[in-house]
């Protein structure tokens, strides 16, 4: 079920390059409805978080990990998007590398917590993807309304439906699941908050 050693490295590298060549297509191609899915935090987390679980990494090599997937996603996104024959700011590109510097690690080490053997972390990493995908379907339904609703209320409902079914499976028990539930809650009134301050962080704090 696993892909280890230098094959997980290799599978978690090609999956975020795939994901940052498709991007731009993605947006291009796909209807109003869904085609912010193309480029949203949601799926590229979720590709990395998915991709770090299945190469079994854990600890520091899982953080460093989720930092190289985002970054490949980045850059693959950025090479592909110029090759197009269209331009993206030098300036968001460094902004979105540095995003993925930070976020990396968290995504990375909560996917190897998935299989921690302690219940706190688990509960952490049962946590981490639905409030990603949560905070950002509401954002959009909130600040960016009319914008790719049915993803916004996809994103919404893939999230709830992953937490309901990762706590089933993985804490079982009622006081791990609340734990879970209120931490995942307010990462995503944290992701709400952080995302809406991100244009002014694209235009005050990048030259």
């Amino acid at each position: 079920m696993y892909v280890r050693g230098k094959a997980g490295i290799v599978t978690v590298v090609a999956a975020s390059a795939l994901t940052g060549i498709l991007t731009p297509f993605g947006e291009q191609l796909l209807p109003n409805a869904v085609r912010s899915m193309a480029n949203s935090s949601g799926p590229w987390a979720l590709v990395a978080f998915t991709a770090i679980y299945f190469s079994s990494l854990r600890g520091w090599r899982a953080a460093i990990m989720g930092v190289v997937s985002f970054l490949t996603m980045d850059l693959s996104f950025y090479v592909v998007f110029e090759s197009l024959g269209m331009f993206y700011p030098h300036h968001f590109l460094a902004f979105w590398i540095g995003v993925g510097a930070l976020i990396g690690p968290v995504i990375g080490l909560a996917a190897s917590w998935l299989r921690a053997d302690d219940i706190v972390p688990r509960a952490v990493a049962v946590a981490a993807m639905p409030a990603v995908l949560v905070g950002e379907g509401v954002f959009m339904l909130v600040r960016l309304p009319g914008e790719s609703t049915v993803y916004a209320i996809a994103s919404l409902v893939v999230g709830a439906g992953v937490f309901v079914v990762a706590s089933r499976f993985l804490l079982q028990r009622a006081r791990p699941i609340a734990m879970s539930l209120a931490m995942g809650l307010g990462g995503a009134a944290a992701f709400f908050f952080v995302y809406g301050l991100i244009p002014l962080l694209l235009n005050k704090v990048v030259p």
